[in-house]
């Protein structure tokens, strides 16, 4: 596969993605989540994890159609997406990305996905090509960004 497809490919996919994160987002009950994404046999691939009051109540593994040496194309397309939905959004949220190793209850690799209802879906990037770090400046400036115009519009 080429870049020009895996580019298409990321877009669409990125959408999906996007997409479950905002039906998760909408549920009334408060849910917890991860969403990973990873490589099996060269492929970039996600798995879902959705709990509610402890109990597993969806869980979905997902083939992403392009290879990981691809996967940082889907990742600036995820982040892009998030940020256009959930910035200005007042019941999402996406916070900033972080890499926090080795803790028990908050080790990550990416960033998580909120609402006001207190859910929480952990999105976490195992595969990380040249342009990641890039890409997550960018993410965190953005919000950065957005924070000052915001607190600039209060006053």
């Amino acid at each position: 596969m080429k870049r020009e497809q895996a580019e298409i490919v990321a877009k669409e996919k990125a959408k999906v993605m996007v997409e479950y994160l905002e039906q998760f987002m909408m549920d009334e009950d408060t849910i917890y989540g991860i969403m990973e994404f990873a490589s099996s046999n060269n492929r970039l691939v996600v798995d879902m994890e959705i709990t509610k009051e402890g109990k597993k109540v969806f869980e979905r593994g997902y083939d992403m159609g392009i290879s990981s040496v691809y996967a940082d194309i889907l990742t600036r397309e995820i982040s892009g997406l998030l940020l256009e939905s959930f910035l200005p959004s007042e019941n999402f949220a996406v916070s900033e990305y972080a890499c926090i190793k080795d803790h028990p209850t908050m080790s990550r690799d990416g960033f998580y996905v909120t609402n006001t209802n207190r859910s929480r879906v952990n999105v976490n990037f195992r595969v990380k090509n040249a342009e990641f770090s890039e890409i997550m400046k960018n993410h965190n400036a953005r919000i950065e960004d957005y924070r000052q115009k915001w607190n600039q519009n209060r006053r």
